[in-house]
């Protein structure tokens, strides 16, 4: 008796959260959102690399084209996010 109860709430418990996340995901494919997940993933790493050589230049000049690079970057990997 206590494991079909238990049972019935850990269904209806995996069902929102199935629901939850289709929701969360939309219509797009998965293969999609994978894409989109691996894109920004390497725009990460490209900003940080960049925030690096930041550091590292000693060139105002080349600071500020760094900077700019770094902001385009990041803008766009805040972009897919909203």
């Amino acid at each position: 008796m206590r494991f079909s109860v238990l049972n019935s709430h850990l269904k209806a418990l995996y069902q929102q959260l199935v629901s939850l996340a289709l929701s969360l995901i939309g219509n797009d494919p998965l293969e999609g959102h994978i894409e989109k997940i691996n894109r920004i993933c390497k725009l990460e790493k490209e900003a940080k690399k960049l925030q690096n050589r930041i550091k590292k230049e000693k060139q105002f000049n080349r600071q500020v084209e760094l900077n700019r690079q770094f902001r385009s970057i990041m803008t766009e990997i805040e972009q897919p996010r909203q």
